[in-house]
């Protein structure tokens, strides 16, 4: 149970700043159709994007894709990402800390035990 409460806090120490950094940019995919696409670049491989819209996330093929144009960010959108930078690792020092406080405290368990035997 307390390895999945440290895997929880690593994992969401991970996602969050991945999650707040494609909420704040925004990308037009420009199709080579003519069509063009607004919402945000969640993420790629060699052959394809994965793109969310407000009608949901889709996997495009890099072939059908003429361009994408990412939208600069504001100074206060800057600001929040430096921000939850900095809220991000906090979060994995504290997670690495508590981590590494219960190991010392399972340790010294264990060592008093060996002594009362």
């Amino acid at each position: 149970m307390k390895q999945n409460k440290k895997l929880t806090l690593l994992t969401a120490a991970f996602l969050i700043p991945v999650f707040i950094s494609t909420v704040l940019s925004a990308e037009d995919l420009y199709m080579r159709n003519g069509q063009v696409l607004k919402g945000r670049v969640l993420g790629q491989n060699a052959s394809s994007v994965e793109f969310r819209t407000d009608k949901g996330r889709q996997w495009i093929s890099k072939t059908d894709i003429k361009r994408i144009v990412y939208q600069p960010k504001t100074d206060e959108q800057k600001k929040a990402r430096l921000a939850a930078l900095k809220k991000k690792r906090e979060e994995q020092r504290l997670a690495r800390l508590k981590i590494e406080q219960e190991q010392k405290a399972k340790e010294e368990k264990e060592r008093l035990l060996k002594e009362l035997e």
